[in-house]
């Protein structure tokens, strides 16, 4: 992880000799620092940090999600998909479609900083997964679009 080690590194004694310097640095990015032991921490702004850690989270889940849609369909239990167990409510072609519209809104997401748009899709998805799980619904919303729906609760 070499680019955790560029920039500046400040010393323990710089923060205490100026901390406005290293507050401000952290603020506009993130300030390394070296503690005496020679262990190197990091200061940057807490939305920056949760942001990147939701996104490894996320990414390790999206893995996951990825092995299991890689093996056969009928090898898979529902703790295969993970925190997405509610993809295994949608058929094999919208899993297979959600993971690469999931992946797809990552990378935009990751270079944006946002994930609003990333939390729209998962909403819409999971949406759609509990459609296809009511079968009647699922029936009447797929089916003959020129008959009137029955009488159907979303």
């Amino acid at each position: 992880m070499s680019f955790l080690l560029s920039g500046n590194a400040y010393q323990v004694t710089d923060l205490q000799r100026d901390a406005r310097t290293v507050i401000d640095e952290a603020r506009d990015s993130r300030a390394l620092i070296r503690d005496k032991d020679g262990l190197m921490l990091i200061i940057q702004p807490a939305d920056v940090a949760q942001h990147m850690s939701f996104m490894s989270d996320l990414m390790g889940n999206a893995i996951r999600l990825s092995k299991a849609l890689g093996r056969p369909a009928s090898d898979r239990d529902i703790s295969s998909y993970g925190v997405f167990a509610w993809v295994s409510m949608l058929v094999e072609e919208d899993q297979r479609e959600f993971l690469h519209d999931l992946l797809d809104q990552v990378l935009l997401s990751q270079s944006s900083g946002s994930i609003s748009e990333l939390d729209d899709l998962i909403g819409d998805w999971k949406a759609t997964a509990i459609v296809h799980s009511n079968e009647e619904l699922r029936d009447e919303l797929t089916g003959d679009f020129d008959s009137p729906l029955k009488d159907v609760v979303l």
